[in-house]
């Protein structure tokens, strides 16, 4: 392992090499300090105890998307039986479709909502990084 240590006659004579190696240490010391803290951070984030953040707001946007089809399904069926109509199965079957088809088109953006917003949380904790060292999260 290289230190952080540069002799300045050792710099002034290969100054190259001298380069290289304060590169290398620069990355051996981001990869010993920051990737941890990065990697734990995303781990909270998507694996919290079970699904995590995105588990969470992929459930709760299926139960509001199920409670919405519920809700307007029974208003087209009062609707129908305020006026005294009713439709034929074949009419019934469209109408099934039709509403199954809206609500996996639904169902779909609830789940690219929610991996979105993990993708987001996900850039927002390594760009909030910064100085971020493996001592200071000892938590």
């Amino acid at each position: 392992m290289t230190t952080g240590y540069v002799d300045p006659t050792l710099a002034f004579l290969f100054p190259r090499e001298t380069q290289a190696n304060l590169i290398r240490a620069q990355w051996e010391d981001f990869v010993n300090t920051a990737l941890p803290v990065r990697d734990d951070l995303m781990k909270m984030t998507t694996y919290a105890g079970n699904t995590g953040v995105v588990g969470e707001l992929k459930e709760q946007g299926a139960a509001n998307v199920a409670n919405s089809f519920a809700t307007t399904t029974g208003t087209a069926a009062r609707q129908q039986s305020h006026y005294g109509m009713a439709a034929d199965p074949t009419q019934q079957a469209a109408l099934d479709r039709s509403a199954a088809l809206s609500k996996a088109a639904a169902l779909a953006g609830v789940d690219n909502d929610a991996n979105r917003f993990q993708a987001d949380l996900n850039r927002q904790i390594v760009a909030g990084m910064g100085s971020m060292a493996k001592r200071d999260y000892a938590a």
